[in-house]
């Protein structure tokens, strides 16, 4: 046996024992730490200087890995995280609708094991350490409280370069299947193959309609300068925008796709502003954060912004940035 084929069988099973047999001994939230992304459709591309997030797996690679026809790349995104080190990731979805999430690797540079590996060791007790992967691995598996969602992480180190697979799965339906440890552990030791002795993680830029996007009243709204940005364009009109900077973020997808569109279309019985496109559901969560649900004629924006600052009831700006950002990436631009 070669290897690499024995490396990645022996993570295999220690992931595939954490997947199948610890999920239900999680404490912590089921909400992953980093969801979102957004830049180009083509893997990869190279995005003018630095790290290419999505150049470590390709979506054939994914595909095969998983067991799906087709992956796509569904969305980037790039930020500077509390504790200083800069974080890119690639979202991948066998559908090809920006802003979708089933599978997501982000690269961490810059950083160490105690930084690194905080997240687990804050938010979970069945932190499971996963042995010939990296210089440290661990993983988690928990479910969401009252549904049928899943939800794996696995971080591994390799000097001061971390790597993050973050995978999510519905039982019986929905489009990703059901997790398996030796996808992970191909996909894990395919992206550690490729990882760069050394990351530079760029600011980047927005491309297509993402770039028409004014960040000025965004900024003043969410209460940072937003330097960094990826975007993904889909043939099918569908695009995912992602600004972020200052501890600030946000994240922009159209729906152009007309199942997706439909399902996620806010009801009439839901619609907080009637004023705004079609219809508009927007409120400030608990978690500090602005959510806003657009109905534009047969496709739906979604928006979610974190603010830098304690923000705890709905604003006018708010509702005024949601108005801007809809008119600059919409079909109605």
């Amino acid at each position: 046996m070669k290897p690499g084929i024995r490396l990645r069988a022996a993570v295999g099973v220690a992931v595939l024992f954490i997947v199948t047999g610890c999920s239900q001994a999680v404490t912590g939230a089921a909400v992953p730490e980093s969801r979102s992304g957004a830049a180009s459709t083509d893997a990869g591309k190279d995005r003018k200087s630095g790290f290419d997030e999505c150049g470590l797996v390709e979506p054939a690679e994914v595909a095969k890995a998983i067991g799906v026809n087709a992956v796509h790349v569904t969305g980037r995104s790039a930020m500077t995280q509390s504790d200083g080190s800069r974080r890119a990731g690639c979202a991948y979805f066998p559908e090809n609708v920006p802003g979708m999430l089933g599978l997501e690797i982000g690269t961490v540079a810059d950083t160490d094991a105690e930084r690194f590996f905080a997240p687990f060791a804050k938010n979970f007790r069945n932190v499971q350490a996963i042995p010939k992967l990296g210089d440290r691995a661990e993983a988690v598996a928990y479910k969401a409280n009252g549904t049928s969602t899943h939800y794996i992480e696995v971080r591994t180190l390799s000097g001061n370069r971390g790597l993050h697979l973050f995978y999510t799965y519905t039982d019986g339906r929905g489009a990703m299947p059901k997790a398996d440890g030796a996808a992970a552990a191909v996909i894990l030791v395919t992206a550690l193959e490729r990882l760069p002795d050394e990351v530079t993680i760029p600011d980047g830029a927005p491309e297509g309609r993402c770039a028409d996007v004014d960040l000025e009243p965004a900024a003043e709204v969410v209460g940072a300068k937003l330097v960094m940005a990826r975007s993904v364009v889909s043939e099918g009109g569908g695009m995912t925008c992602h600004f972020s900077g200052g501890g600030g973020k946000l994240e922009v997808s159209l729906l152009a796709d007309a199942g997706r569109a439909a399902k996620a279309a806010v009801p009439p019985d839901q619609i907080t502003h009637a004023d705004l496109a079609d219809g508009v559901r927007v409120m400030v969560t608990e978690a500090n954060a602005l959510d806003a649900r657009v109905n534009v004629g047969d496709q739906v924006v979604i928006m979610n912004a974190s603010y830098a600052g304690e923000v705890t009831a709905l604003r006018p700006a708010d509702v005024e940035l949601v108005r801007t950002v809809v008119d600059a990436i919409s079909d109605r631009n």
